[in-house]
């Protein structure tokens, strides 16, 4: 069995946003340049720009619905790490 440290643990918990936002633009270029695969042709990455301009939220509402969104899957991801456990 791995151990981790829960100090380790709860920085993957809090940049599980960064993770996705990041990685699912990198993911859109990457098959769409290597593959010519067309995925999430309506959504715009970074996944804040999209949701400013194609949901009109102001930056202050993009930001609060974020760490909204961040704290509950921070709770949700520690919640199954420390169940785990």
């Amino acid at each position: 069995m791995i151990k981790f440290s829960l100090e380790a643990l709860t920085i993957f918990a809090t940049s599980s946003i960064i993770f996705i936002n990041g990685g699912m633009g990198l993911l859109k270029v990457a098959l769409l340049r290597f593959f010519k695969i067309k995925i999430f042709e309506n959504i715009r990455f970074p996944l804040h720009d999209h949701m400013r301009k194609n949901r009109l939220w102001s930056p202050t509402q993009v930001l609060i619905k974020f760490m909204i969104l961040q704290v509950l899957i921070t709770i949700a991801v520690l919640g199954l790490i420390l169940k785990i456990r």
